[in-house]
């Protein structure tokens, strides 16, 4: 007996031993490979890139009408969050792009608008790959599921802008019991800024797998594939930090200028791999629940 089939009797006894639970990580990984996720998370990446700073002007415009001081601040403040795009970048050419536009009009916030739900709405597509046995959503449905996720953002902004009072607030009631200090220790600002980003990031992924499919999603399905994404993408996010800002990196070598829009395409494109494998994820979840309640059902 050889070394792979050693391999596969020990998988299958460990599969077996934990009720087949096993094989929803392979299923995943088959599924995953079968619907050529990478190759779908570089065209994702691709739409990203051309929808992230509509999207960003949208939401700077809409911040601008809600009276909010420097919007752009509490937006960046949001999106560095949860995913370790470049802010620096980011930054300043939407600034440039705020300064050539002027005041965003409303035909201008439509354009903008309909320009960010394009990569919104490849998200949709793709996500839906998971479940290639159901049916496709058309292109008026992924566009309106595009916008309902723009509102969304609006209302996190909105959240975003509303929070930090609301912790003052806080503080100021914990600080006559000698609570107080206990939110300005730098240890536990640390840790619940990690959890904070970490729960925002689970709530996302939680919609997306359990409303974006065109099908019936469990709850079980969208929480363990939430809490998957949701923990790779803060293990890549850290690990990302470290190897940019640790001058391991060499971009500028050889891309020049462009280094750091490299940079960003491939936060994205990262990001995109593990969005779309927490959806494989979920629907091999789904499929493997399904089949349990089948047996208990025969049973």
């Amino acid at each position: 007996m050889n070394f792979i089939e050693r391999m596969r009797n020990l998988y299958k006894k460990v599969d077996a031993r934990t009720g087949g639970r096993l094989s929803i990580l392979s299923g995943a990984i088959d599924s995953f490979t079968r619907m050529r996720g990478s190759q779908a998370a570089a065209a994702l990446a691709y739409y990203a890139l051309f929808s992230l700073f509509p999207l960003l002007l949208v939401l700077v415009a809409v911040g601008s009408l809600l009276l909010v001081s420097n919007p752009l601040q509490h937006i960046l403040d949001l999106i560095t969050q949860v995913l370790p795009f470049p802010r620096s970048l980011i930054e300043t050419n939407i600034q440039r792009v705020l300064q050539m536009r002027g005041t965003v009009g409303l035909i201008g916030l439509i354009t903008l608008i309909w320009s960010a739900s394009g990569g919104l709405a490849a998200l949709v597509n793709n996500i839906n790959l998971a479940w290639p046995k159901d049916e496709r959503r058309g292109f008026i449905q992924q566009r309106l599921i595009a916008f309902v996720i723009i509102i969304a953002l609006l209302v996190l902004l909105i959240v975003s802008i509303v929070g930090p009072p609301v912790i003052d607030i806080f503080t100021q009631i914990l600080t006559p019991i000698g609570l107080g200090g206990l939110i300005n220790n730098p240890a536990i600002l640390s840790f619940l800024t990690n959890v904070i980003s970490w729960l925002l990031s689970f709530l996302a992924f939680f919609g997306l797998y359990r409303w974006l499919p065109h099908t019936h999603v469990r709850w079980a399905s969208a929480f363990w594939g939430a809490v998957l994404s949701a923990t790779a993408l803060k293990i890549a996010i850290s690990v990302l930090t470290w190897y940019l800002s640790s001058g391991l990196n060499r971009y500028q070598l050889v891309y020049g200028s462009l280094g750091a829009v490299i940079a960003l395409l491939i936060m994205i494109y990262i990001t995109s791999v593990i969005t779309l494998f927490g959806a494989h994820f979920t629907a091999a979840i789904q499929s493997y629940l399904e089949e349990q309640q089948e047996k208990t059902v025969a049973d």
